[in-house]
Formats: C-alpha cells, sequence, structure tokens
C-alpha cells in the first residue's frame, strides 16, 4: 500500500511497467492472502499427535506457502526497484521540483527496503525452522530464543521504523490521497445498484428482503 501511494504521488504517469498504483494494494494484498491460506491449510494438516508422515506432509504444504509469500516479496522488490530507478531520473531532470513533492522520499523508499529485508530474515527462519520437521536434532522449534532473535525481534524493528519514517511525514496534501482501485469501484458501484429496484408501480422495493 505503501508503494501504491508513492507511486501515485510521485510518478507523473502514477504507474510502474504500465501498472496503475492503484491495482498494488489489492494485487498484493489478494497474493498474500492466498499465500496465507495455503500456510493455514498446513498447519491445520499438521495437529499435535498427528502421524509423522501426515505431519510432515503438513508442514510442507506450510513450507509452500512461506515459500511463496518469498516469492511474492522477490517481485515486489523488482517494482520497487524500478520506482527507485524512476525516482532518480526524475530529481535529476527537475520533476520532482517543478511538482513541489517533499524531497524526503528516500527516507520511505530505504525504510521500505529494511522491512523487506526484516520480513525475509523472519521468512528464511520459518523455512530452516521447518525443514528438518520436528526431529529433536533440530533445536529451532524446541527454543524460544531463536524466535524472539529472528522473529519477533524483526518484525518489532520493522514495525518501529516504519512507525518512526511515517508515511504521513513525507506524503502530504490532495495527491497523498491515492482514488480507489477501478475494480473496487464497480463492485461498489454494483452493490448500490443491487440494493434497490424498481416496481411496476415505479417503487422502490428492497432486493435484500429475506422475509
Amino acid at each position: 500500500m505503501l508503494l501504491a501511494r508513492m507511486v501515485y504521488y510521485y510518478i507523473p504517469s502514477h504507474s510502474l511497467f504500465r501498472i496503475q498504483a492503484s491495482t498494488f494494494a489489492l494485487t498484493f494484498v489478494s497474493l498474500d492472502f492466498v499465500s496465507f491460506v495455503i500456510q493455514l491449510v498446513g498447519g491445520s494438516m499438521a495437529p499435535p499427535g498427528a502421524p509423522h508422515d501426515e505431519v510432515m506432509r503438513g508442514i510442507h504444504v506450510y513450507m509452500g506457502g512461506i515459500g511463496m509469500q518469498e516469492a511474492f516479496i522477490v517481485f515486489f522488490v523488482v517494482l520497487v526497484v524500478q520506482f527507485h530507478t524512476r525516482m532518480l531520473q526524475l530529481e535529476r531532470n527537475g520533476t520532482l521540483k517543478n511538482l513541489g513533492r517533499e524531497p524526503a522520499w528516500r527516507s520511505l523508499l530505504y525504510t521500505m527496503y529494511a522491512s523487506l529485508v526484516l520480513i525475509t530474515i523472519r521468512i528464511i527462519f520459518r523455512l530452516t525452522e521447518f525443514s528438518a520437521g520436528e526431529d529433536p536434532s533440530n533445536p529451532l522449534p524446541f527454543h524460544e530464543i531463536y524466535f524472539y532473535a529472528f522473529e519477533a525481534v524483526p518484525m518489532f524493528v520493522a514495525l518501529t521504523i516504519m512507525s518512526v519514517a511515517h508515511p504521513g511525514k513525507v506524503l502530504k496534501g490532495p495527491a497523498s490521497d491515492m482514488p480507489q482501485n477501478v475494480i473496487i469501484r464497480k463492485m461498489k458501484c454494483c452493490g448500490r445498484r443491487s440494493k434497490a429496484g424498481d416496481d411496476e408501480m415505479g417503487k422502490p422495493i428492497l432486493l435484500e428482503d429475506s422475509r
């Protein structure tokens, strides 16, 4: 969502690779939701006390969801690097100055890079933790210090730096209010039309009437 707003705020075309900024948030939230569902399915396949083979199948499904999440992050990094390149070009040719945009875009961008690195550390830890299953020779699932060091701390730092370099300090003015995605607007429009219709006498009838 932050990348989408930065693209809309800074890039005159409001797009990267001909992809509109309003599409970014919907796309990546949807992809993240898919990976979360796969992780949830994998976790449900490995309940406590289940046979070893069943537990390993569940762990492999869960790891597949985690790996998918990292693949989405790699694709996202490509977009971030492209945004970085475009911003340097706009800065060199004076476009940013002419638009009167805040020069502090680097702080937000570097915060995003740092957050992606910290999230990747957490994902690598998860993949490493479950790669050997529940074998006692694998100390990661049995010692909380690893969880705190490689998951809790990175996520806490990511939240902290995003709070310090808050987007609201940089993205100011009307351009910071990005319009809704075209798909969402159409869904809302169709939803409003479906709530009420006209009967033969021209009186409104509620299509939601369940009684």
